[in-house]
């Protein structure tokens, strides 16, 4: 299987805080395998809900 390159693997991690101000927290994530994404826990801390922007600014929600 031919390598993915590292562009391809990184993401951005959008995370809705609900009725926090403000509303959304940016950070960006690398995927580790298909369907797993690292990224930095304070990005992700108390959100209802977390999506993942991909390269080709196509967003999926995500699930913990």
């Amino acid at each position: 299987m031919a390598p993915v390159p590292l562009a391809a693997r990184v993401v951005e991690v959008i995370a809705d805080l609900g009725a926090a101000h403000p509303r959304f927290r940016y950070g960006s994530g690398f995927i580790v395998r298909k369907g797993t994404v690292l990224t930095a826990a304070h990005v992700v801390a108390g959100a209802v809900s977390v999506s993942v922007r991909d390269p080709d600014k196509r967003v999926f929600p995500a699930s913990g």
